[in-house]
């Protein structure tokens, strides 16, 4: 039986890159650069989103606010708070926990 062997076109010594190798190598370097710079963008943008120093609060004492907060005509509010957290891990078994 005869080998097959690649002819000089498909083997790419001839150093013309076909439209698929371009790409691949765009691809190739693209990436990494995208990621770079929406890395630096995000490096960037967060501090100036960040708000830049201390809230302009008003200038009031401790007996001011307490005084304020007696006053209140504000109902009582009371609650509870749940957290739950599922990672999907597996559950343990009911020797271990």
């Amino acid at each position: 039986m005869p080998r097959i062997r690649p002819t000089h076109e498909a083997d790419g010594a001839d150093g013309a890159e076909g439209p698929r190798t371009g790409r691949r190598k765009a691809v190739r370097y693209g990436v990494p650069v995208a990621v770079a710079g929406v890395a630096a963008a995000t490096i960037g943008l967060v501090p100036a989103l960040a708000s830049s120093g201390d809230p302009d609060l008003p200038q009031i004492t401790a007996q001011d606010l307490i005084a304020k907060v007696a006053a209140s005509d504000t109902q009582q509010l009371s609650g509870s708070v749940k957290v739950s957290t599922d990672l999907g891990l597996p559950s343990l078994p009911s020797g271990m926990s």
